[in-house]
């Protein structure tokens, strides 16, 4: 009775008293526990591909300072005896959705040189050179007009519904895990409690055996027999102990509860709730299915886009517009630069192609071989939804009659060992069967028990099914 009393009894005398209810252990598992966190973290790597995708249109600014010194000699003897010639470069591009990189550059030249005597140049020894120039390349075969692109951010968008819906699946397992860990510490529990009360009752029926025996009123064995069913439960109080710390300890433990807040109380209804509506549902809208689509509609674009690129030659036009400046000093050169004076146009047509290239051949079969994966393994996920499904309809059905079961179980044994005992006090029943009776009575009390923990487990179960357990 001690361990009882320390079990049950000290969080009311030295700490509050927490009690755990099945929504308190959802709310504590999510917000709480190391679980969940490690899920919310995982799921963030999918915005590590997202964001190298989108990446592709970042603002670029470019720079670059350089100094050269020549004094360089030529066969035809002519050139200048030294060349200083500094070049500063700033530059900004853009690319956007429709294959186009948009880019601006500005160009400063300053060369400083000296002259050979025999030199006929007319330009000062000091010179400035700006050049600024719009630069426009467009893609048109391959990736045409952007084409490969968006299907490559399709993928990239729907990378991050998959993992938030991968997120969600993995916390529905994990409460649903956690839920089992409750009802499996509230059994353990309920065990104890009743092998305490079947302990006691052997106590008690040793007590008046011995009465009796003092009279001779029982059979020389029934005193040992007793005795010996005593000694059980005592045994059993330890190991149903040792069962529910451990089961208790595994759930706070999950739960991140600190050692000075380990005072709880398992609190739940022992009515029996009635069977929900048990339905299957459209299995496409399920979170689980809807994943498997779309990595395989991600897996089919990533092909389409694979194609593209590796079908046709790569085809780029690139447009230029640029304009001059030049002066003996920086401030005209810039000046003579932004009156558009001096322009210069071109147009280029760019063209790369890898011909009977064993790479593009890798790179198609790679990409269909994962979408032909993908495909198979949301037909899979399909037929396994509905038995999964089918299953826990199946099982909540099974439990709920079972539960209702033992509970009328219970109370049947419960009015035959009143009756026994009465029989058994006026001489009219062997002890033998008294103490089989006994023993049914206790079990029928532990399997009610556990009947009503498979059903709340069976129902948990079903909601996770149909995503209605975390939504």
């Amino acid at each position: 009775m001690t361990l009882w009393l320390l079990l049950f009894s000290a969080s009311s005398v030295w700490a509050a008293t927490t009690e755990l209810t099945p929504q308190y252990i959802v709310d504590r598992i999510l917000n709480k526990g190391r679980a969940a966190q490690e899920i919310n973290t995982e799921a963030k790597k999918a915005y590590t591909d997202y964001y190298a995708t989108y990446g592709l249109y970042d603002w670029t600014l470019s720079g670059k300072a350089s100094y050269e010194d020549s004094r360089i000699q030529y066969l035809s003897g002519a050139g200048n005896i030294q060349d200083k010639t500094s070049i500063w470069t700033v530059g900004m591009s853009k690319r956007v959705p429709t294959g186009t990189t948009i880019g601006l550059n500005f160009t400063r030249t300053i060369q400083n040189s000296t002259f050979r005597t025999t030199s006929s140049s007319s330009r000062s020894p000091y010179i400035v050179y700006d050049l600024g120039e719009l630069v426009i390349t467009q893609d048109i075969l391959g990736n045409f007009f952007g084409i490969a692109e968006r299907k490559n951010r399709q993928v990239a968008d729907q990378i991050l519904v998959i993992s938030d819906l991968s997120k969600r699946e993995k916390l529905e397992g994990l409460v649903l895990s956690t839920l089992q860990s409750f009802w499996n510490a509230y059994v353990a529990k309920e065990s104890l409690k009743e092998a305490i009360s079947q302990r006691d009752k052997y106590e008690d029926l040793v007590k008046e055996v011995r009465n009796k025996a003092r009279f001779g009123f029982v059979n020389p064995g029934d005193l040992p027999k007793a005795q010996a069913e005593f000694g059980a439960q005592v045994r059993n109080v330890k190991s149903a102990s040792f069962e529910y710390l451990r089961q208790l300890d595994s759930l706070l433990t999950d739960m991140r509860f600190e050692e000075s807040d380990r005072e709880v109380e398992l609190k739940v209804s022992e009515e029996i709730p009635p069977v929900p509506k048990l339905e299957m549902p459209l299995v496409e809208d399920l979170r689980s299915v809807t994943g498997f689509r779309l990595l395989a509609e991600s897996a089919e674009l990533t092909k389409t886009a694979t194609n593209l690129a590796t079908s046709f030659p790569e085809l780029t036009l690139e447009g230029r517009a640029g304009f001059t400046g030049l002066d003996s000093t920086q401030g005209k050169s810039f000046a003579g630069l932004t009156s558009f004076d001096h322009p210069k146009y071109s147009i280029a047509l760019l063209m790369s192609y890898k011909f009977f290239s064993d790479e593009y051949k890798s790179k198609q079969n790679r990409d269909m071989v994962i979408y032909e994966q993908a495909v198979i393994a949301l037909e899979k996920e399909r037929e396994s939804i509905r038995e999964e499904i089918s299953t826990s309809m199946e099982r909540v059905r099974y439990t709920y009659a079972a539960a209702r079961s033992a509970k009328e179980e219970l109370e049947h044994w419960s009015k035959a060992v009143q009756a026994q005992e009465r029989s058994y006090k006026q001489g009219r029943l062997d002890f033998s069967q008294l103490i089989q009776d006994y023993n049914s009575y206790f079990r029928s009390r532990i399997v009610r028990i556990r009947a009503l923990g498979d059903y709340h487990i069976a129902l948990h179960m079903y909601a996770a099914s149909i995503d209605q357990l975390v939504k």
